[in-house]
């Protein structure tokens, strides 16, 4: 059954649920000095969690129909996701941050939203399976990394505008379904995208190596890039339009498409290599 949690204030030290059944959040907020371990959980109510550390070994749902926002905040602490988030119940945004320090972040398990998708891990944050869906690709994703790296191994990311910012590169190889693209990588490592459609780039600054974007549909800008190293801009049967007077392009830049109809367009503050 249900254990319903309903904290109006002052301190608690830890919260361990990790039994079998479901915590039923009916609170805004639930703050702890600790850390907060559950099974499976719902949140009746638009929710942030805050804790040092925090684990949902199971699922995690809206208790009802009506999607409701989920926040979890581990600060300097472990964030674990052992199940799918909002398969039964789609959750409305969602949000898992433990930026606050260096551990990463995980996730093995679908993330279904009616509206956005935000993960901010301290060091790496790994797609390793299960796929992120934000609103069936009408809302936004947020992927960050503090210290290191954003990776994709497995799964999708089915979203609108996905951002992504990181220190030691950013990889997101699998058959990824968005609609524009902003990317920020400050130290080392490449960056690199697979998206299956049209890709808009708002912005990529990519100050720690070489720049790949790969798609089905045509690639456009709207925004400044900007890449150190090489950049890579490859489509299959449509146009590649390139055309913001600011970009900059440091290294090699490699463009290629099919079809004699398709146009190629670039523009750089430099000349390009």
């Amino acid at each position: 059954g249900n254990n319903v949690i309903n904290y109006t204030a002052g301190t608690i030290g830890s919260i361990n649920m990790a039994g079998t059944g479901s915590a039923r959040i009916d609170s805004a907020t639930v703050v702890t000095t600790g850390s907060q371990t559950y099974n499976n959980l719902t949140a009746n109510i638009n929710t942030v969690l805050t804790g040092v550390g925090i684990a949902i070994n199971g699922t995690a749902n809206s208790e009802t129909a009506t999607a409701r926002s989920l926040s979890l905040q581990a600060g300097t602490g472990t964030l674990t996701l052992g199940g799918v988030i909002g398969a039964v119940n789609p959750i409305l945004n969602f949000t898992a941050n433990n930026s606050a320090g260096t551990n990463g972040i995980t996730i093995s398990n679908n993330i279904t939203t009616t509206g956005t998708i935000t993960l901010a891990a301290g060091g790496n944050l790994s797609l390793a399976s299960g796929s992120l869906s934000a609103n069936a690709g009408a809302a936004n994703v947020t992927l960050s990394s503090a210290t290191g790296s954003v990776t994709e191994t497995a799964g999708t990311i089915n979203g609108n505008l996905l951002t992504v910012n990181a220190v030691t590169g950013i990889t997101l190889g699998t058959a990824n379904t968005i609609t524009s693209f902003n990317a920020t990588n400050t130290t080392s490592g490449n960056v690199s995208l697979t998206d299956a459609g049209t890709t808009d780039i708002t912005g990529v600054t990519q100050t720690g190596g070489n720049f790949s974007l790969t798609t089905t549909g045509a690639i456009t800008q709207s925004g400044t890039i900007s890449v150190s190293g090489t950049s890579s801009f490859t489509t299959g049967g449509a146009a590649i339009t390139l055309s913001t007077a600011t970009n900059d392009f440091t290294g090699a830049v490699s463009l290629a498409n099919t079809g004699a109809a398709n146009e190629v367009t670039i523009r750089d503050v430099n000349a390009i290599v």
